[in-house]
């Protein structure tokens, strides 16, 4: 239609008032306004726009898994070791695995097409990520099973909150309120800052908040790690009462025979 208007439709009113063809007038008719289009960080495939949040979602999943496997507190020799030894003195052994998952992370980056993921700038945001997480999970598992659940439940709400499918910020109440509290939307905006390659303010941005997020949760488990060893401590010793009852029961011992 647009083509046969530009090229004078016989039946369309000339500014004459004539029924002669006028493509000036036409013209006006297919295009009233014209419009400049200015295309910033084109990505060129709509499932990048995913990439931020499975990515971040493989860093934070990563520290958890690393926290179900080693148990935040020092062994049995060690067991009276002041709270900077007892909170920093496997970081030497966490710092490589959280290595490790910051490097498959860039690789299935990589691997994916993930526009710059070989730059320095994205491997840089990835590592300030992986070890904020790390930090932030090592507070939670403090407190055994309860912090690791709180863990999951932070990451069902930063899943909803943190813009990896829709801005956040376009909508009203708890999640556009909430967002700014979470390193999920710094890793997040980050991420789609290195992709785009447009605003590397915003990418140190983003990093510097995520490394306070780091020192904090550091320095909350230097404080609250005698508070969760003593909880641990009563965990051990309800379950070893706990067993040793059951063992003293004759019904067990019964069974047992």
């Amino acid at each position: 239609m647009g083509t046969g208007l530009l090229g004078g439709n016989p039946l369309a009113p000339s500014p004459t008032g004539s029924l002669a063809p006028s493509p000036t007038g036409c013209g006006y008719l297919v295009a009233p306004v014209e419009m400049e289009e200015d295309v910033f960080g084109n990505l060129g495939a709509f499932g990048y726009g995913f990439a931020p949040l499975f990515l971040t979602l493989c860093l934070w999943l990563g520290s958890l898994l690393l926290f179900f496997i080693f148990d935040p507190f020092p062994s049995k020799n060690m067991e009276y070791a002041d709270r900077f030894a007892a909170v920093f003195g496997r970081w030497p052994l966490y710092l490589v695995l959280v290595a490790l998952n910051v490097a498959s992370a860039a690789v299935g980056a990589g691997l994916s097409g993930v526009p710059n993921a070989a730059s320095g700038q994205f491997l840089l945001l990835l590592a300030c990520v992986g070890f904020s997480f790390f930090s932030i999970l090592q507070l939670f598992s403090l407190f055994d099973i309860p912090g690791k659940a709180l863990a999951i439940v932070v990451l069902i709400v930063q899943v909803v909150c943190c813009s990896g499918t829709f801005p956040s910020v376009l909508g009203e109440g708890f999640a556009s309120d909430v967002s700014p509290l979470l390193p999920f939307t710094y890793a997040i905006d980050g991420m789609r800052a290195c992709m785009s390659g447009v605003d590397p303010g915003a990418i140190l941005s983003d990093e510097a908040t995520l490394m306070l997020f780091a020192v904090a949760s550091a320095l909350a488990s230097v404080a609250f790690y005698p508070l969760a060893l003593r909880m641990k401590q009563k965990r051990d010793v309800a379950t070893i009462k706990a067993l040793t009852l059951a063992h003293a029961d004759p019904r067990h011992a019964g069974s047992s025979s």
